[in-house]
């Protein structure tokens, strides 16, 4: 009998209880509600980076537009697509542009799917506003946009 009773021993002692199961489970929760906040600020960071880069070369691609056609331009599709001369560009400003200036002739997009704002500002203090409404969208303050420099 001490022999039977040994072997049903070792089969109970062989699985997990409930509460260690349980304690498992709620450590791994507590991980998890700890790792993901942190790993989405992370992801949300660089987001804003690439953001703050693809502004950069937007910037920089805009002054070789107006190094080349005289004029900064009307509208970002400009540096992509060649303007027309009407109101904004006279036919010698058309002539001279030398595009597309961005490779493969696409406009990049913000880590959002957004389109990048882009707006002559004549009475301002710089020639021209370029910006990412950020990860808020139209919603965000204006505190939130990521500008370019």
């Amino acid at each position: 009998m001490t022999h039977a009773f040994s072997r049903r021993s070792k089969h109970l002692k062989a699985g997990f209880t409930l509460t260690e199961l349980l304690i498992t489970i709620a450590i791994l929760g507590v991980l998890l509600a700890i790792a993901v906040p942190a790993y989405r600020n992370i992801a949300e960071g660089n987001k804003k980076n690439v953001a703050k880069n693809q502004l950069k070369l937007l910037q920089n691609t805009v002054g070789f537009f107006e190094t080349a056609v005289g004029k900064y331009p009307e509208l970002l599709e400009d540096l992509v697509k060649r303007p027309v001369a009407g109101d904004y560009y006279d036919q010698e400003m058309v002539a001279d542009w030398s595009g597309p200036y961005i490779k493969d002739g696409k406009l990049p997009k913000d880590p959002w799917k957004r389109k990048y704002i882009y707006k002559l500002t004549p009475d301002g203090t710089k020639p021209y506003d370029l910006y990412s409404y950020g990860p808020k969208g139209k919603k965000a303050p204006r505190s939130e946009w990521i500008r370019a420099k």
